[in-house]
């Protein structure tokens, strides 16, 4: 079973961040359906999304105390706030809560690794993604 590594609201909904299931440099990584939730996305979305993504092997399900989730990494919840945003169905300011919910989650990842090592790490990682996603971190 997987821990929650941080908890927060986002637009007013639970957002549920965990470390990336791999070893190595990574930023938290999101539950898609708490992420669903903060956006407004309409349940009939939700469902096309979570159809779509399943079958990727970027994204992880994994028990948790609540029960079965899907993660997905920090760059893919980028994209699709932003068009969350962009088609109406949230506020332009849940990115940022979203935002400022990884930096909690990162803080208490790498907390152990000081000032220096933590800022080191948030490199790396954003580096890790960048190759991983094309660029879009």
């Amino acid at each position: 079973m997987i821990p929650v590594l941080h908890e927060a609201l986002c637009n007013g909904q639970r957002l549920r961040l965990f470390r990336p299931p791999a070893d190595g440099t990574d930023f938290p990584w999101h539950a898609m359906d708490d992420l669903h939730a903060c956006l407004g996305l309409p349940a009939e979305l939700r469902r096309t999304i979570m159809r779509g993504i399943r079958s990727q092997v970027i994204v992880h399900t994994v028990a948790t105390a609540d029960g079965i989730v899907t993660i997905a990494p920090h760059f893919m919840a980028y994209g699709l706030i932003e068009g969350a945003i962009e088609r109406g169905h949230a506020p332009a300011w849940a990115e940022k809560e979203y935002r400022l919910s990884m930096v909690v989650a990162m803080k208490k990842m790498t907390a152990h690794l000081g000032e220096a090592g933590s800022l080191g790490f948030a490199i790396a990682a954003a580096r890790r993604q960048a190759d991983d996603d094309g660029g879009a971190a």
